[in-house]
């Protein structure tokens, strides 16, 4: 199953949710995207709630057209 979230600013953020039970999100590194995950998934999600998702800027999520100064 894949959905999209959106935030309170209103970017979109892709993710995909495999299995049942407890959840368990798998976030990505800098180079990766919801498919660094995919082996991870595929064994746990035989017991588990497995999370993925894009970050914002990793498409499909949205990419932000303006970057955030704090």
């Amino acid at each position: 199953m894949s959905n999209v979230a959106k935030t309170n600013d209103g970017i979109e953020i892709y993710y995909e949710v495999t299995g049942s039970g407890e959840p368990i999100i798998f976030v990505h590194e800098y180079a990766g995207d919801f498919r660094s995950w995919e082996q991870q998934v595929r064994y746990f999600s035989r017991q588990f709630k497995c999370i993925t998702y894009n970050a914002r800027g990793y498409t499909p999520s949205t990419v932000p057209e303006e970057v955030e100064k704090c």
